[in-house]
């Protein structure tokens, strides 16, 4: 009896640590779309800040190996080298992008860390062509006051404090190169058929994890991508709805969104922070691409997975061992824990 009432008071705790952590990713949803509203500056809405949300407050174990000075660190400059592409980069968009990119995996290499997020910092502003400075300071605010949130979550008893363990310097640069190659091919492709969000930013940080032998979220291709056309389609049709029919304030709809996405989230036990990004993404875009959002989004994830489990199969005896030992412990915690993005 007692061995049941402690079982139950732990669940009444984790729900209760969920609730907060549900409603630290609204808060900050709400203080930028408000922000943005407010000064009429669209420019200030990054929508990696729900993917930031769901790997920190969502995930049972944090998404990235990464410190907190380094993620506002690589925000910011990611965000500044974005904005500097569009301004004095003389390249066509698919020239841009396939530089940002390319840029992209030569920072996360020397960065130390597996923080994939930074890619669409700077791949955001190249497709969108956003050239105001105030892109980058909004991205480097709001991920300070999301790693803020976190600390006081942290203190709280909310969030599992985690120590940064520096990534050894990459050996990877033949992935890194492979995937800048297989990247180019999709943007060309895509931007050339009039398709440019089966390329959105997101799913660019998503093929980076997909690539991964070891990523979890590639052992469930169909559920990884279902979850992330479904969270698209949250944030398109929600704001196709709410806002362009019913005349429901953006804010609130930008709220709502994230609130199915995090029940989207958590009851299917797949914590993927591009889905968070992907459903805030709709808040930015021309009324006219609502509609076939979604479905670009799964086209486009549909083909990273695809292209992401023919060309990253390999791994050496080391990391096959190691990854064996982790699908055990993997097995024995999935139940318990749901499934996080894990590498990033």
């Amino acid at each position: 009896m007692i061995s049941g009432m402690n079982v139950k008071n732990n669940e009444n705790k984790n729900f209760i640590k969920t609730g907060i952590s549900v409603l630290a990713m609204l808060g900050i949803i709400t203080v930028m779309i408000g922000l943005s509203q407010i000064l009429g500056e669209k420019e200030i809405i990054f929508p990696e800040i729900a993917a930031l949300s769901a790997g920190l407050f969502l995930a049972p174990k944090r998404s990235w190996q990464v410190s907190g000075i380094r993620m506002i660190v690589l925000i910011s400059v990611c965000a500044v080298c974005g904005v500097a592409i569009v301004r004095y980069v003389p390249f066509p968009l698919l020239g841009q992008m396939i530089l940002a990119f390319a840029v992209c995996q030569v920072i996360l290499g020397f960065s130390r860390t597996t923080f994939a997020p930074m890619i669409s910092a700077m791949v955001l502003p190249v497709l969108l062509q956003t050239d105001q400075w105030i892109y980058p300071l909004a991205a480097s605010g709001l991920t300070a006051l999301i790693v803020l949130l976190y600390r006081l979550l942290i203190h709280a008893g909310v969030c599992k404090a985690e120590t940064y363990e520096p990534v050894p310097d990459r050996a990877g640069w033949l992935d890194a190169g492979k995937r800048v190659l297989l990247a180019a091919g999709l943007v060309i492709v895509f931007l050339a058929a009039g398709w440019q969000f089966c390329v959105a930013p997101p799913l660019l940080v998503a093929f980076q994890e997909f690539s991964n032998p070891r990523s979890k979220a590639r052992n469930v291709p169909v559920k990884t991508v279902a979850v992330i056309a479904a969270c698209a389609g949250i944030g398109a049709y929600g704001r196709l709805f709410l806002t362009e029919t019913a005349g429901v304030p953006l804010t609130l709809t930008a709220v709502l969104t994230a609130a199915g996405t995090a029940a989207v989230l958590l009851g299917g036990k797949l914590y993927l922070p591009p889905a968070g990004a992907l459903a805030i993404l709709p808040m930015l875009l021309p009324a006219a691409a609502l509609a076939l959002y979604p479905v670009m989004v799964l086209g486009g994830a549909s083909a990273m997975m695809l292209l992401a489990r023919l060309f990253f199969r390999t791994e050496d005896a080391a990391e096959s061992a190691a990854e064996a030992e982790g699908s055990a412990y993997w097995k024995t915690h999935t139940a318990r824990d749901g499934v996080s993005s894990g590498t990033y």
